[in-house]
């Protein structure tokens, strides 16, 4: 499967291979194989089917690879939930638990068809009512979070409604203005017949020049009108097949079932969307010039802002690679082919290799699909008519999502030289505090890399060199007692080198202790190193901490041979000093 082009993703395709790959790893943890595996077991598996799959030779490296990557992954996720799933079951009589299927899922990232195999090699069941429960739940917190005015719908909602209207009319793709009638009104989950100022409801339509938000492009916004009145369409959905729900917020006036209400798309916002749409399919194109046909799309998001493109890649892009997909993507909108969408047949597209068509997508007996010469796609959203209008594009970002799945955020147009003006910017603000050139910034920045590089080791011979005149005088104040000999100072040390001159005065005065204080301006801090051989005659560095740490206001703890505090109070230390060595003595 993966010589043929697939890859572990969470959707079609990609996810029937991660579950046959991650139940064989749990197998594999069964049989007390620790490690990734199954990458190993591969030479043997061409040996024995190369002669009649000769891809498996030749994607040997890639399929390695991925299987290495993919095991890695899911080992890490059952190191993370292994405890709660061995919990799990081992509480579990006959039914794992709703609410146990859920966190698994939702903590640590096991899919519920997971579980369901889990549950069946240990021959028990999952409580799915109360786990679907808990995920309309998630859904519905989460729903509530969002800003924008949406109603959620039980399934039947519309059902009856579409038994007796016909579906909602799409004629957005000619046209973005049209005088039509309301069919219904839609306000808190009901229908209702009229909706007043002020008020956020759902609008359905006649017929609607609105795309509804589907195949990862957003919903269209602009207005409903009727004289002074304005309704401000926010979203537009389809919550139901064969509806399609302009959601927002009456601004002026009132309207009513069976008004007459000109419907406008907001056009620059619409443009904005179509280019960018447009500019995926380009991008999609590239991707598999550069890095192999075995590339599939694993999702999208297309606004008036920015594109979004999730792909089946087992590894990150390098420099070199973005850059050549980015210039083939604008050389091919310099060259402002027009694009030619045109509606054929579902039966004679999926006779024609030359039309992309994604697995799982639910298609209709007639398809549109967009031509753009070197590019066809299955693909009902809207489009640039020409490839010169998207004007400029640029990727933003390149990362993972997944295992396996990779991401490239871009932008196009104005956007895209927004961002080149801010990067631009941006090169000329450091070029100007670093007192070069664009050109020569790089060579500068690497010059001052290599200056801070000597100034740091000059900073650490001389911290070495101050370091040994402290311990030195440190020295010079230590009191030998009849069992063994203490140092007990304030120093001017950093706070965070206390420990390590600590253990270098301790190896120097054994048997022994030390004491060591240090204040910065808005706390002080204390350690104690006490020597084996002090320790084992009952002294305990932990039990002095605590009865000096309260004079300082300080917290800390540590062990018998080593103890530290900090606290806030400064004028705390000297007295926490002076009583460490009334201690002291009465000791040694």
């Amino acid at each position: 499967a993966i010589a043929d082009g697939a890859q572990p993703s969470n959707t079609d395709l990609g996810y029937i291979l991660r579950k046959i790959l991650r139940r064989a790893v749990r197998y594999g943890r069964l049989l007390q194989f620790k490690k990734p595996f199954l990458s190993l077991i591969l030479p043997r598996l061409i040996e024995t089917m190369g002669e009649d799959y000769p891809e498996l030779k030749t994607s040997k490296g890639r399929i390695e690879e991925i299987l290495h990557i993919e095991e890695e992954s899911f080992l890490k996720t059952l190191q993370r939930g292994g405890n709660l799933l061995n919990q799990v079951i081992d509480n579990s009589k006959e039914k794992i638990l709703g609410e146990d299927a859920f966190k698994l899922k939702d903590t640590y990232g096991f899919p519920v068809e997971e579980i369901l195999l889990i549950a069946k090699d240990y021959g028990l069941t999952v409580d799915l009512p109360r786990f679907n429960e808990l995920e309309e739940e998630a859904k519905e917190k989460s729903r509530k979070a969002q800003k924008v005015y949406t109603q959620v719908f039980d399934l039947n909602f519309f059902n009856d409604f579409t038994k007796t209207h016909k579906p909602s009319k799409f004629i957005g793709y000619t046209s973005l203005e049209i005088e039509t009638p309301i069919i219904a009104i839609v306000k808190d989950g009901d229908f209702v017949d009229s909706l007043q100022e002020g008020e956020m409801g759902g609008i359905i339509l006649g017929e609607t020049p609105f795309y509804s938000e589907m195949g990862g492009q957003v919903g269209d916004k602009g207005t409903l009108s009727k004289g002074s009145t304005l309704f401000e369409v926010d979203t537009t959905s389809t919550p139901y097949e064969g509806v399609i729900l302009h959601e927002g917020i009456l601004r002026k006036g009132s309207l009513k079932k069976q008004e007459r209400v000109l419907a406008s798309v907001n056009k620059e916002r619409r443009g904005c969307i179509s280019n960018n749409h447009t500019a995926t399919h380009i991008l999609h194109w590239a991707l598999e010039k550069v890095l192999g046909n075995q590339i599939r799309q694993a999702g999208s998001v297309v606004d008036e802002h920015r594109l979004r493109f999730d792909f089946s890649h087992h590894k990150a892009l390098s420099s070199d690679e973005l850059t050549l997909i980015e210039d083939l993507v604008n050389e091919k909108i310099r060259s402002n082919q027009i694009v030619s969408p045109l509606e054929i047949s579902l039966e004679e597209a999926q006779g024609r290799k030359d039309i992309k068509q994604f697995f799982g997508e639910k298609y209709g007996k007639t398809v549109r699909v967009i031509d753009i010469d070197f590019s066809k796609e299955l693909c009902g959203g809207t489009h640039t008519k020409a490839l010169g209008q998207i004007g400029l594009f640029k990727i933003i970002k390149e990362s993972s999502i997944a295992a396996g799945v990779r991401r490239i955020d871009a932008v196009c147009g104005k956007e895209a030289e927004n961002h080149v003006k801010e990067t631009e910017k941006l090169l000329f603000t450091l070029s100007s505090l670093l007192k070069t050139t664009p050109l020569k910034l790089l060579e500068k920045t690497e010059g001052l890399i290599q200056e801070n590089k000597e100034f740091q080791t000059e900073i650490k011979k001389l911290k070495k060199g101050q370091e040994k005149e402290i311990i030195a005088s440190l020295k010079m104040n230590k009191h030998k007692g009849k069992t063994f000999s203490y140092i007990v100072e304030e120093t001017s040390l950093p706070i965070e080198d206390l420990s390590s001159v600590g253990d270098q005065l301790l190896s120097e005065i054994e048997p022994g202790v030390v004491i060591l204080g240090a204040k910065t301006k808005e706390k002080c801090q204390m350690v104690i190193k006490a020597s084996p051989k002090v320790v084992e005659n009952g002294f305990s560095a932990q039990d002095l901490i605590q009865q000096l740490s309260p004079l300082f206001q300080g917290k800390g703890g540590g062990k018998k041979e080593n103890a530290q505090a900090g606290g806030p109070l400064l004028s705390g230390l000297e007295e926490a000093l002076k009583k460490a060595k009334v201690v002291l003595d009465t000791l040694c």
